[in-house]
């Protein structure tokens, strides 16, 4: 047994959660002391220190410095991890006020438009429009001719909050975070100290409004080869221009903000041997992503640790908060993921709800968990902070051991293996780009349900699949010997959603891909444009392209004609399960494959038989304790067959081992051999009835809305 299967009886302290400790009352160093203490001994391997309302300390102060301090010996005394948050609050981004204090080309600002009179302040203008009345087109006017506009573009300010995509705005925030840390605690690395990181918390650049900065002149010009007040008017009027408009500025402004903050920070905490974690805001819906981030998979890979944000008690129809995270994380060479969770779920919240939330991200690529969260004290209002408090105070708190010796244990062999998925299916938000009329995101819905309808059709039919980011595809895209490769991740199957739009280099690769013998499927209404202009160059590729009927059936035999899936799970009746909620991922570790398998409803499935597509030893690994137990299995055509029982809220963690006794492994053929032809029995039987979720085919229309943004839709 190898050593990584060893620690699986009590998993090392980097394993297991670390939540959001709220720093949010007069701190003491006894009391600190005191819950580290408490945490240590429920089985949680660190915290991140956290300033939070009701703070008494002054933040960033001589007193903050000694807490954070007295906490790190602390913690190394008992083999925990110490983890700073880089904000006395959130969003993330201001460093409690100093940034914006600094003036106003450090402060967020936002674009505004307006018809005469005009009332903006003159100092904020940007550019003025005449009207052609006949067309409806705006047109950039001189300085000179400015008192003969019908249209003034000028900008709003937020004087509490930073310009992220201003590069000397977050590097001031760095400065005043980062670097303080730095240079009161990095020596404290060099002696040994574990401070694994540092986390961001919902960065966002205008969330429901679009973005400006003294700096994006320049940069538009640069990426677009024009002036970006060419094109203001198309970004909140429909305009001849208004798909290429759109398309260049939300991509230049999602590269500002990825390179300002993202970036500026991930390379700061590389250098320094740190880890940047965290998560954005408004990863659920693409109808909130364009005018928070742009595009949040860009974001995660510029972070060691990418990271979602999971509030409520509830788990997702569709997977796409924590498997944009997955995706990018795996896509990027990232072992771990992280998932701020449970804030939200209420006091009455039970032990099994959160294990069901946090399984329902664990199977969908999240590997840490973190624990929204751990109040330092609950006097007064502070009991009313997004509660639960998970800590001390619960009356379940001595049995909490249990628990996070069960999530470290999944911790350790999600992170540790190496994920399966061979389908991709491409992100649109850079439809929804397009789709955005000024601060109209009502156009975006029909691609965002789409988007979500596919990828549950592909969990349902248990087709493990990652997101296409074409912000990272353009960076690390290539096709070879008919796969098409994002980074480390190679797929043998594309999926296009329905969509306005593919970039320029995606294009181009997925006609390579194409040539090559790869799998391309397309769902309709496909796109006509590249990078947001009209081309005939997708006409050509989606001819290559296998484009299915709108209903799971289709999508899923268009799929599984080359990338089937990995596990099919059968009622005692022979019927296939389908279901929201009952969803697979599978990793390679080792000289093994760990097939997790996760019941995140309410209700149970009984007993299921369970086929694997690969040959072997078929162990089940209990989480609760470390234990491993072969179980009896029988071979079928495709690998190894299991029968067992899948509980309510519940998982199965299943090991596959290749036989190494060649004696054992002639047996295994010829029972194989016999159970070919015992299925083509059994699948007689079983094609009566198929046991598929109600998949809501009609909620989607496909005439996804118009080809012009704005528009009726009709």
């Amino acid at each position: 047994m190898s050593k990584l299967w060893e620690k699986l009886a009590s998993p090392p302290a980097e394993y297991r959660s670390a939540p959001l400790w709220s720093w949010n009352d007069k701190l003491e160093p006894a009391e600190l002391e005191r819950q580290i203490e408490e945490m240590h001994a429920a089985g949680i391997g660190g915290f991140f220190m956290h300033a939070r309302g009701g703070l008494q300390t002054p933040y960033m102060g001589e007193a903050w410095m000694e807490s954070i301090r007295i906490s790190i010996v602390k913690s190394r005394e008992l083999g925990m991890n110490s983890w700073f948050y880089d904000e006395n609050g959130w969003p993330s981004g201001f460093a409690d006020g100093e940034v914006p204090a600094r003036g106003i080309a450090y402060q967020q600002k936002m674009l505004a438009w307006e018809k005469p009179p005009f009332r903006h302040p003159v100092e904020r203008a940007i550019a003025c429009y005449s009207l052609e009345a006949a067309s409806g087109e705006y047109r950039l006017l001189p300085q000179e001719e400015s008192g003969a506009a019908d249209l003034a573009m000028y900008y709003e300010v937020n004087p509490y909050y930073t310009d992220t995509l201003s590069k000397l705005a977050v590097g001031e925030f760095i400065t005043a975070a980062y670097e303080r840390y730095w240079e009161e605690f990095g020596q404290l690395e060099a002696e040994g100290a574990a401070l694994p990181g540092i986390f961001t918390d919902e960065p966002q650049f205008a969330r429901g409004r679009l973005p400006w900065s003294f700096e994006l002149e320049e940069a538009f010009a640069s990426r677009s080869g024009y002036m970006v007040q060419e094109i203001l008017p198309a970004l909140f009027f429909p305009q001849r221009s208004s798909n290429k408009a759109r398309y260049d500025y939300w991509s230049t402004v999602t590269a500002m903000f990825t390179e300002a903050y993202a970036k500026q920070i991930g390379d700061f905490c590389a250098a320094k041997g740190w880890a940047a974690t965290g998560h954005v805001v408004d990863e659920q819906e693409l109808m909130h992503q364009v005018t928070s981030v742009g595009d949040p998979m860009a974001f995660y890979e510029y972070l060691q640790i990418p990271g979602c944000d999971w509030l409520g008690r509830f788990v997702g129809e569709e997977p796409l908060v924590p498997k944009q995270v997955s995706s990018a994380a795996r896509q990027t060479g990232k072992k771990r993921t992280i998932t701020e969770s449970f804030g939200c779920s209420g006091w009455n919240v039970s032990i099994q709800d959160l294990r069901r939330i946090g399984e329902w991200q664990f199977v969908h690529g999240i590997n840490f968990l973190c624990q929204h969260l751990q109040g330092y004290s609950l006097r007064g209002l502070r009991k009313r902070d997004y509660p639960p408090s998970l800590f001390y105070q619960q009356p379940w708190w001595k049995d909490y051991r249990g628990f996070n010796d069960y999530f470290a244990r999944l911790s350790m062999i999600l992170a540790e293996g190496t994920g399966r998925a061979e389908v991709l299916l491409l992100h649109p938000v850079r439809s929804a780009w397009l789709a955005q009329c000024g601060e109209d995101t009502s156009a975006i819905v029909p691609y965002h349900e789409a988007f979500a309808l596919l990828t549950r059709w592909l969990c349902q039919a248990l087709i493990e699949h990652d997101y296409g980011s074409e912000s990272i595809i353009a960076r690390h895209g290539r096709v070879s010997e008919g796969q098409f490769i994002v980074g480390e991740a190679a797929y043998r199957t594309v999926i296009i959603p329905p969509s306005l739009t593919l970039d320029r280099v995606t294009a181009a690769l997925l006609q390579e891909f194409v040539e090559q013998g790869g799998h391309l499927v397309a769902c309709g209404p496909a796109p006509a444009l590249v990078s947001g202009e009209d081309s005939g160059q997708l006409e050509r590729l989606l001819q290559s392209a296998v484009q299915p009927e709108w209903n799971s059936e289709a999508l899923r035999s268009a799929v599984a004609a080359v990338s089937a899936p990995f596990v099919q799970i059968t009622d005692e009746a022979g019927k296939k399960l389908a279901s929201d909620t009952l969803n697979v991922r599978s990793v390679n570790l080792e000289d093994s494959v760990v097939y997790y398998i996760v019941n995140s409803g309410t209700e149970g499935c009984g007993n299921v038989n369970i086929e694997l597509r690969q040959r072997g030893r078929v162990s089940l690994i209990d989480p609760e304790t470390g234990s491993i137990t072969e179980l009896d299995s029988e071979a079928s055509a495709q690998g190894m067959r299991v029968a067992l029982p899948l509980y309510a809220a519940h998982s199965l963690l299943l090991k596959v081992e290749e036989y190494g006794d060649a004696d054992v492994a002639r047996e295994i053929a010829e029972s194989m051999e016999a159970a070919e032809s015992r299925e083509v029995v059994e699948s007689e039987e079983a094609a009566e009835g198929r046991e598929v979720v109600e998949s809501e085919e009609a909620a989607v229309v496909l005439e996804l809305g118009p080809e012009e943004p704005g528009g009726s839709g009709e």
